[in-house]
């Protein structure tokens, strides 16, 4: 099926414009939290501490992550610190449109501690109505692709209202914050989409033991392409193509 023109901006966390990568201790990691000023430019933190990493990382020496690609990525743990942090940003969005989610999701089995399980849910948001429209899921389980420190996850989601099954902890604490908030946007198609860690802690076992939870879910080169399944929708995308070549959308 043919897609439309990225909706994500910035989807691998590189640095750009006037923000900086301020590490702490280490020289490749920079904690962030909610509120945090100096964040991977396009996104928020959603709820954390979380980490945002480098290619300089030192963490899990002497082998440590590297990005998926680019020079930055995410661990949505803080090293353990938060099982479920995440972090969100606003794009434009249809509803009743189907939209391709991919992402690199990353775990290391050579370590216990950072090893699979591991499960990140990519939800999107109806700015206006507050609303949870769509979701999906993307997990790794142990020793899953071999020892492969990243795999690339892909599922399609039809965004729509009728999504009441949605009671993720990460999802409801965003909903509630954000109707605590006041928003003079009034562009129906304003979507966020969150991008979150899965707290896995209860389901981590190998054999009769008892493992604990990951600290490391890595995630990097995120993407959301709207997929074209009819004629009509053939020619929204390429409306949107023609807009984004003029800096539009």
């Amino acid at each position: 099926m043919p897609l439309g023109p990225e909706r994500i901006r910035n989807g691998g966390f590189e640095v750009t414009g006037d923000r900086q990568f301020l590490p702490s201790g280490d020289p490749g990691t920079m904690p962030l939290a909610r509120g945090t000023a100096n964040h991977p430019p396009e996104w928020n933190v959603n709820d954390g501490p979380i980490h945002w990493l480098s290619n300089q990382t030192a963490r899990f020496a002497p082998s440590p992550p590297r990005p998926f690609q680019g020079h930055y990525f995410l661990d949505l743990t803080g090293n353990g610190a938060k099982r479920t942090g995440g972090v969100y940003q606003r794009i434009r969005g249809r509803m009743g449109r189907t939209y391709r989610v991919s992402l690199a999701l990353g775990m290391d089995d050579n370590r216990g501690d950072a090893g699979g399980p591991v499960e990140v849910a990519v939800t999107f948001i109806a700015y206006l109505s507050n609303e949870a429209i769509g979701q999906v899921r993307f997990r790794r389980e142990r020793y899953d692709s071999g020892g492969a420190r990243w795999a690339v996850k892909s599922a399609d989601t039809t965004v729509t209202i009728d999504l009441a099954e949605i009671v993720d902890e990460q999802v409801a604490d965003f909903l509630r914050r954000q109707r605590n908030l006041t928003s003079d946007a009034t562009d129906p198609h304003r979507t966020v989409v969150l991008v979150t860690a899965v707290n896995l802690t209860t389901e981590r076992t190998e054999g009769q033991y008892h493992l604990a939870p990951s600290n490391y879910v890595g995630v990097d080169a995120v993407s959301v392409r709207q997929v074209a399944n009819t004629l009509p929708e053939l020619i929204e995308i390429g409306v949107d193509y023609v807009l984004s070549f003029f800096g539009v959308r």
